[in-house]
C-alpha cells in the first residue's frame, strides 16, 4: 500500500512537471510569434526606409545635375 501511495505521489508530481513544462512551452512558442511578427514589421520598415532613402538620393542627384547646369550658364555669364 506504501508503495502505490508514492508511485501515486510520483506521479502527481510528474504530472505538475509536465504541466508546467507545459505552459512555459505555450509561453515560448507566444513569445516567438511576437518576435517573429515584430522581425517581420522591421523588415518592412526596413525595406520602406530603403526605398524612401533611394528617392531622395535621386531627386538630390536631380538637383545637383541642375545645380551645375545653373553654375555652368551663371559662368558664362
Amino acid at each position: 500500500m506504501k508503495r502505490l501511495s508514492e508511485m501515486e505521489n510520483a506521479l502527481r508530481k510528474a504530472s505538475g512537471q509536465v504541466d508546467r513544462a507545459n505552459g512555459a512551452v505555450r509561453r515560448l512558442e507566444t513569445e516567438n510569434a511576437e518576435i517573429r511578427a515584430e522581425m517581420e514589421a522591421s523588415k518592412l520598415s526596413a525595406s520602406e526606409s530603403v526605398t524612401a532613402c533611394l528617392e531622395v538620393a535621386k531627386r538630390e542627384k536631380k538637383w545637383l545635375k541642375k545645380l551645375l547646369a545653373w553654375e555652368k550658364q551663371k559662368a558664362k555669364l
